[in-house]
């Protein structure tokens, strides 16, 4: 988790939450996302909450824009199927693979791993650009 000024972002990778090339969740993914949902009832009324999805360069662009706008959708779908968040506004992102964390090489899995993640933005900076 990081945060910055009244931002606080926190990062699950995607093999904790989805299989390979796959946007349904893992059964294993509840109970990382249900820790995300306890802290989210500390929040304030009307807090904002990106969920920003994000892909590897491997495959074709378009269709890693999609999954990853995929896999935020189902993270926001458990997340409102599992709790009460009618206080809270969220909105989704699909970034897929336009905003890597490490530069890929295309023998380097384990940086490619680093970029599969989706991302969960608490009072997101109001000048970010999505």
């Amino acid at each position: 988790m990081t945060m910055e000024e009244d931002e606080v972002s926190t990062q699950v990778p995607n093999d904790i939450l989805f299989d390979f090339d796959e946007s349904e969740l893992k059964s294993d993914a509840e109970e990382t996302i249900d820790e995300l949902i306890d802290e989210f009832d500390q929040l304030p009324d009307d807090t904002i909450i990106h969920i920003n999805g994000h892909t590897d360069n491997v495959g074709d662009e378009d269709y890693n824009m999609e999954l990853s706008e995929e896999r935020a959708e189902s993270v926001l779908d458990y997340i409102e199927e599992n709790s009460d968040t009618s206080d809270l506004q969220f909105e989704t992102f699909g970034y897929g693979e336009t905003e890597p964390l490490e530069t890929e090489a295309d023998d380097e899995e384990a940086e490619r791993m680093e970029n599969r993640r989706v991302e969960i933005v608490i009072n997101p900076d109001e000048n970010e650009e999505n």
